[in-house]
């Protein structure tokens, strides 16, 4: 895995959204997304999971930009848990207005472009629960597989190699 690419924030962008570092943020847009680890319900909350973000993206364990239309922050996206054996853990969540507009597929097509010719990952896993049928709808777009489930969670493990991001 390349983590010199992790150095400095890498910025990216796609032909409607930018994906950036989360740096001086709406709290309140925030609020609506949060679930780095756990749903935060104050600002203080927000803040707290924002210095986590940044540890977790200095220790070179993740990675996570801020999803803007034009200005406005309307998701994020990001790789979670470290890098083990060459392969990432991608999540997203997106604003509920801003949900089913292609949005997801565009960053995740994005995101997943850089994870493998930029940090050269070998593959990407991905989580969600069995009654998020738009999420697993995306995932597999991009070629992610059904590999596991996890009976006590409801959620199923899909992955993908670079192979299969057409």
């Amino acid at each position: 895995m390349n983590t010199i690419v992790l150095e400095q924030f890498p910025r990216l962008e796609s032909e409607r959204l930018r994906f950036e570092q989360l740096i001086d943020v709406n709290l309140e847009q925030m609020l609506e997304i949060t679930s780095f680890n756990g749903r935060a319900t104050t600002h203080a909350e927000v803040v707290k999971l924002l210095g986590e973000i940044e540890i977790h993206r200095n220790n070179k364990a993740g990675i996570t930009w801020g999803i803007y239309l034009a200005t406005e922050l309307i998701g994020t996206i990001g790789f979670y848990r470290g890098f083990e054996n060459e392969w990432g853990e991608v999540g997203y969540v997106i604003r509920e207005n801003f949900r089913r507009k292609g949005y997801v597929t565009e960053a995740l097509r994005t995101v997943l472009r850089f994870a493998f010719q930029k940090m050269q990952l070998k593959g990407v896993s991905a989580f969600t629960t069995d009654d998020n049928s738009p999420s697993m709808g995306v995932l597999c777009k991009f070629g992610f597989e059904k590999s596991e489930e996890f009976s006590g969670l409801h959620r199923k493990y899909m992955r993908v190699n670079e192979e299969q991001l057409k």
